[in-house]
Formats: C-alpha cells, structure tokens, sequence
C-alpha cells in the first residue's frame, strides 16, 4: 500500500484511533477529524493578554478540546489512547493560569519622612554687626517628625550676644506633615574675614536620634565703615503713639557716597509723622542721604500711631553706602490693650535735645472707666544724661498745685484725689541735658483701682550744642 494512499485506519475493537503521522511521512495526508486546535503564535501577544471569545487576531486563543468536539456515538467510548494522544503535545494542553501582576494601592503607600532646610543670610556684614540667618525648615513627607531639633555651630569667631558656648539648640518638637517652621538667629564678630557656621536638623526615628538634614553658611565680616541704631520703646498701649529714633553714622576717616537708610515696619504701625525727605511705600521708608563725611552722622525719627494690638511689632533699619556692606537693624514694640481703666501716655515735644538746652516731656493720663478713679499718682525718672527742673500739671484746661518731692532718684507727685470719666491729667516736665547719648524718661501711674503700677518710656537723645 502506498503512503500516498493512505487516509485512515479501521475501527479496532469498535473504536476508532486516531493516527497522528509526521508530516515528513505523509504531506499527502487529508485529516477528517471533529477536534479543531488552533493554536497561536505566542511571541506575538503581550505578557498578560486574555482570550479572544470571537477568535479574531493572531494573539488571541481558542482552545476546543476534545471534551467539546462532536458528539461521538453513543456506543463508542473513549480510550485511554485519546487521552495520551493529547497529553503527547503540549501545545495542545490546557492553557496555564496567567500570571498575577503585583498592584501598589495607593491608600497603602508611605513617603519616607523627610526635612526640608534652607537657609537664609546675607553675604558680607560689617565687624561688630549683626549677621541675621533665617531658616525654613519644612516637613516634606507624609509622616509625623518627632522630637525634631535645630543645631547651629559655629566658629571660634562667631559670637552669639550674651553667651559663651559656640552652640545654640532650638526645639520644636513635633513636625505634622507639610508644617513650615521659620526660624533667625543672629550673630556677630569682632574680626574681619569669613566665617562660617553648620546648621543641621535631627529628628528620633526607631528610638534614636538621627541627622535628618544639614546646611553650612558663611558670612564676610569686613571692617566697619557705616553704623546704624534704632532706639524706641518696647511697650505701648492700642491708640497710643510710639517714636524711633534712627542714628546712621559714617565710623570711617573717609566719606561715604550715596548713602541711602530705610525702615520697614508691620502692619500694627502706622507712620504719623516723619523727618522730612522721606519716600514712603507700603511698609517701608526711605531717605537718600546722600554724602556722609568722616565721622558725620544724622539723626531720623518717626512716630507712629500703634493701631493694632501685637506681641511684637517690629521694625528693621538699614544703611547703605556705594561699595559698603549693609548695616541692619531690629527693635520691636509689644502693643497691649489698656490695661484697666488709666490710659497713661508719654511723649517728647524736643528731640533731639542738644546739651544744657531744656525739653518738655509730657505726660498724660486719661480715665476711660464709667466711673471716677481715685488716688492717681505718678512719678517720674529721668537717664543720667537729664536732669528735671520744673513740672506743671491740668486736669483738663484747668492748673492743679500738686505737690512733688525726689524719692529714690525719682520725682514723684503726691496723689490726685479723683479723676473724673473721661477725665485727663496732663503733666508737663521740663529737663535739661547734661552729657551727649541716648536718654530715656519714665513715667509711672499707681492708683486705688488696681495694685500694679503702670510704666511706660520715651527715648530721646542728648547731641552737642
């Protein structure tokens, strides 16, 4: 029989068996079988690809197995050939179970705790001045940082005012995610040249504390040429007035050109009245000074009226000159509702006030109650450099003779039986200044009301005549 010839094998025992032949032997052969198997190229479809239900593509499968073919006779039962016939081509097989892709939920992801630090500060300072640094720490991650602490260290020429330790720890304690911290230090030198120091920040993370982040900050101290002070009370009531005085001096054998000085200052302040040449913008002043000569300096004031109540109202001057490090500043002024009843004011009608020439500091105390307020006494005190000579004292337009007597260095005025609501005592103090420099007077106000006293300061300063 040739090959060619043939197609089938007869039934065996009443079951057919199905011949799979090589094709190398029988190219000529014509299969008739119910079982269709159409198996696809697997190269060709993605990790991860599902069947195909229309059987349409390359990269789809369909599998009909023999369980699925047509139904064969009811007298023909399948044998265990047909079983390892299928078995015999692992192409031909059950598919295999696709593999399970790993999934991220995001509900279930955490960002490593992470600090944040930048840092702030000026590139040249002039020796004896005060090098300002201003840090922002933030927390960048999604996890609360405990117990988390700044570390400033700093060289043997650095100097933090009033101490020391060449190191200053700030802590913070607990840092919520996305919570800003801002932060400034100020320090100083008394030698010319670069100095630096290392800002770092540690939080405790497994029961240890570790170094989260880290900034090193230099600074050029050069030698002084430009000096700037600011003087001005450090406590004023709401509605009150408070005046700085602003001292910008050439400290140089050579003049200085185009020397500018500002101020700027919150928004709890409110500039009334100003030394002239003043360009005013939102929070700010400037003057143009112009050209200062060896060791010249000039005096600038400002009053302002303390409209808001604030724990500290600030106020930052700087002096520039052509070529010259600026010179920096700060004083602040803490603004306080009227305590009780007794609103007590001061104020300087000369200043500044040059040697043996007489000023008027007055003084005012209003009762703001709904009811009289009785025994209202003040006293008074004056720095070394004032010497007071006389007083007057009105309640409203009207004069009062008031007795006054020194205690303890101090005038003090014997009390003031009632004053009215909405009444007002004005008392006027006339001093002389006796020595050049920075002059305070103090005037304070005890009464039945209440059994704390009440202070409060004006600045001033004595020049030559």
């Amino acid at each position: 029989m040739r090959m060619s010839d043939v197609r089938c094998l007869p039934a065996w025992r009443g079951t057919w068996l199905l011949v799979v032949v090589w094709v190398a032997g029988c190219q000529n052969l014509a299969p008739k079988t119910d079982t269709v198997y159409k198996v696809p190229e697997v190269e060709s479809a993605p990790l991860g690809a599902q069947p195909d239900p229309a059987g349409r593509g390359g990269s789809s499968l369909t599998v009909a197995p023999p369980a699925a073919s047509k139904p064969a006779p009811a007298s023909v039962a399948p044998s265990d050939t047909d079983s390892r016939a299928v078995a015999a081509v692992p192409s031909l097989a059950a598919p295999k179970a696709e593999p399970v892709t790993p999934r991220i939920e995001p509900d279930g992801v955490h960002v490593a705790r992470k600090l944040d630090l930048s840092v702030k500060a000026p590139a040249r300072k002039q020796v004896n001045g005060h090098a300002t640094y201003r840090l922002t720490l933030r927390n960048s991650g999604d996890a609360p940082a405990d117990e988390v602490t700044v570390h400033c260290d700093f060289d043997q020429r650095l100097e933090f005012p009033g101490k020391s330790e060449r190191t200053v720890v700030q802590r913070l304690g607990l840092l919520s995610p996305g919570e800003v911290k801002e932060l400034s230090l100020s320090l100083t030198s008394r030698e010319t040249g670069t100095h630096c120091c290392r800002f770092s920040v540690t939080s405790r993370e497994a029961g240890r504390e570790t170094e989260a982040v880290w900034k090193s900050v230099c600074v050029e101290f050069v030698p002084r040429q430009l000096e700037i002070e600011v003087r001005g009370p450090v406590q004023r009531t709401v509605g009150s007035r408070a005046e700085f005085n602003i001292h910008v001096s050439n400290y140089s054998d050579k003049a200085i050109a185009n020397v500018q000085a500002a101020l700027n200052f919150d928004a709890a302040l409110v500039p009334e009245e100003v030394t002239t040449g003043a360009e005013q913008k939102s929070g700010r002043l400037l003057w143009n000074l112009g050209e200062l000569q060896a060791h010249e300096g000039v005096q600038l004031q400002v009053e302002f009226e303390c409209r808001l109540p604030a724990h500290r109202a600030c106020l930052q001057a700087e002096a520039f000159g052509a070529g010259l490090a600026d010179e920096q500043r700060e004083l602040c002024v803490e603004i306080v509702p009227v305590p009780g009843v007794l609103d007590l004011r001061v104020s300087d009608r000369t200043d500044p006030l040059t040697v043996g020439a007489v000023g008027d500091f007055e003084t005012t105390v209003q009762n703001i109650g709904l009811q009289p307020a009785r025994r209202v006494q003040v006293e008074f005190a004056a720095s070394s450099n004032l010497k007071i000579e006389s007083a007057t004292v009105k309640l409203g337009d009207r004069a009062l003779s008031v007795k006054s007597h020194p205690h303890d260095g101090k005038i003090v005025f014997d009390p003031i039986d009632e004053l009215p609501p909405d009444g007002r005592l004005t008392f006027v103090i006339q001093a002389r200044g006796v020595q050049e420099g920075p002059a305070e007077f103090t005037a304070t106000l005890r009464s039945a009301l209440s059994q704390i006293a009440l202070s409060t300061t004006e600045t001033t300063s004595v020049t030559a005549p």
